[in-house]
């Protein structure tokens, strides 16, 4: 479940750069 969110999280992140 964590795993899932931090992904999330760093791909929303890549994308906004």
């Amino acid at each position: 479940s964590e795993s899932i969110l931090i992904v999330h999280q760093q791909q929303s992140r890549s994308s906004g750069s």
